[in-house]
């Protein structure tokens, strides 16, 4: 069984990949700061998922398979197990990313948060 930490590497690995292709902002923190606080809210977080996902889903069904993403990844995320990755498996596995990584629990992640959220899951 793949632990909760491993999935939450897979889907971080994910939203790195995305991150860079969607190359709206200098970095993957300021591209998901929509509203240049010098924080990102679970809305953004949410949002920069969204299109995460949009980007991924290159043939635009909803759904993202192993010809779109690697499976290993999937695998990681994939909440019932069929193989693909759905919106809604992706959004549950990004929120459950961010609860994770919000240490202070103020409901937005600083730089420093994102940084050692990401450095702890890549430590797994």
């Amino acid at each position: 069984m793949v632990s909760r930490m491993s999935r939450l590497f897979a889907l971080t690995a994910g939203l790195a990949v995305s991150a860079a292709a969607l190359a709206a902002a200098p970095s993957e923190f300021e591209g998901m700061d929509a509203n240049g606080d010098g924080r990102i809210s679970v809305h953004e977080h949410a949002s920069a998922a969204a299109r995460m996902f949009r980007t991924m889903d290159v043939n635009g069904d909803g759904r993202i398979s192993a010809d779109e993403m690697a499976a290993e990844r999937i695998q990681a995320v994939d909440g019932d197990g069929d193989g693909v990755l759905t919106s809604r498996e992706h959004t549950d596995a990004s929120r459950a990313l961010f609860l994770t990584i919000d240490r202070n629990k103020d409901g937005s992640l600083s730089r420093a948060e994102l940084d050692a959220g990401h450095a702890a899951l890549k430590r797994q």
